[in-house]
């Protein structure tokens, strides 16, 4: 490459910004590597702090692991599967309220006129039709009209008799 007096044709230095350049790239590479390194470290330490209490709620009041010799109380796991299966047969219950209700509501919304001064907008449609279903939803389990308490009072005792809803459950074993 053609230079005067140091520097080439687009008033660059020739020779050290070529070799600067390099060790330049080589000293950003460098750094790179280094926070790739303390963010794996960072990652890795998280990893193993997630992993240390969920290793902890596994071991039973003995103070063994379930991997160890110790077998794992049959009461606290009835328990557990018990409080599962209540607070599933809730969130079902509220979801059966908030459908409902959501039909209540939209069939309602049906009888008020629709707006003739802007006329019809699907997208105005979608949008309400989703604010409703949200706000029956939030009315669901909030206590709504009640009907989610009293089907979970009805339908408790029945769900919670069946041996083989619970997991785990031998499905032979017949009430």
């Amino acid at each position: 490459m053609n230079t005067v007096n140091g520097m080439n044709l687009i008033g660059m230095a020739a020779g050290p910004a070529a070799s600067g350049n390099t060790a330049y790239n080589a000293a950003q590479a460098r750094a790179q590597e280094a926070r790739f390194e303390d963010m794996l470290r960072e990652l890795r330490q998280k990893a193993e702090m997630a992993e240390k209490p969920a290793a902890s709620e596994n071991v039973p009041s003995g103070g063994v692991s379930p991997a160890g010799s110790a077998a794992v109380d049959p009461a606290a796991a009835e328990d557990k599967a018990r409080t599962q299966l209540r607070k599933r047969l809730k969130d079902a219950c509220e979801g059966f309220e908030a459908m409902l209700l959501g039909i209540m509501y939209k069939e309602m919304r049906n009888t008020v006129p629709k707006n003739q001064l802007f006329g019809d907008d699907n997208a105005h449609d979608i949008w309400q039709s989703m604010l409703d279903s949200a706000m029956m939803e939030e009315a669901a389990k909030t206590g709504g009209i009640g009907l989610a308490d009293v089907l979970y009072q009805q339908l408790e005792p029945q769900v919670l008799a069946e041996k083989s809803a619970l997991p785990g459950a031998s499905v032979t074993e017949k009430p």
